[in-house]
């Protein structure tokens, strides 16, 4: 989340300086998402890879009911990696209007939807309904899109691809590592040397010249 933060805050007023511009404007939030996915989604895939042997390092009986919430917050986060990102970007242009109705919905269902499922299932109603409310952060996108026609299935496929290919391969691993062994850290590097080599193959020129455009970004 903070690195998201940061991403945004970068970012802001280079939206706000190209708000007249639309290509560019467009070409600038598409970069942000693909760096955000690439940034983000192995953290996030990769945390729900080694969630089950940490659970079991800490005590099964003690921690195993939270593995589902892990799960289920996990949900969250990925849309909130693109929404909170598209959500500045509408601020930055000045829609904040739009950003205001968007926060009130959000509001409105967590006060309905969390206190309703944790009364009726318990502490695990709660990611339920993080979970659900999550989902509808499709519709900043679908704003986004009708505003600049930005395309983001196409910026985020290929971190996507890349973090479950390690998450599945990590956690494939950790089932056959012994107890003995630092498993938590052995699965950190796991994934980090599966996923750093794979990125860079299934994204070829692209991450290297974004990563480029948002190191000169935050230089200035």
């Amino acid at each position: 989340l903070e690195i998201m933060n940061i991403i945004s805050r970068v970012m802001f007023p280079t939206f706000s300086r190209l708000q007249h511009d639309s290509q560019s404007l467009k070409v600038a939030l598409e970069k942000s998402l693909f760096i955000t996915a690439t940034l983000l989604f192995p953290i996030l895939f990769g945390i729900l890879a080694i969630a089950p042997s940490l659970v079991h390092f800490l005590g099964d009986a003690k921690w195993g009911p939270v593995l589902p919430l892990i799960y289920l917050f996990s949900i969250t986060a990925f849309w909130a990696s693109m929404s909170t990102l598209v959500t500045n970007f509408l601020n930055a242009i000045g829609k904040v209007k739009t950003t205001l109705k968007l926060m009130v919905m959000w509001t409105m269902l967590e006060w309905i939807l969390a206190p309703l499922l944790t009364y009726k299932l318990g502490f695990i109603g709660m990611g339920i309904s993080s979970a659900l409310i999550s989902f509808t952060s499709i519709i900043p996108l679908i704003i986004a899109r009708r505003i600049i026609g930005v395309n983001f299935w196409i910026n985020i496929w290929q971190p996507l691809l890349a973090s479950l290919t390690m998450s599945l391969s990590v956690y494939a691993f950790s089932n056959l590592i012994p107890e003995e062994f630092p498993v938590i850290l052995t699965l950190i590097v796991l994934g980090v040397l599966i996923y750093v080599p794979l990125i860079f193959v299934i994204t070829g020129n692209k991450l290297k010249s974004d990563l480029k455009g948002a190191i000169d970004a935050f230089s200035h």
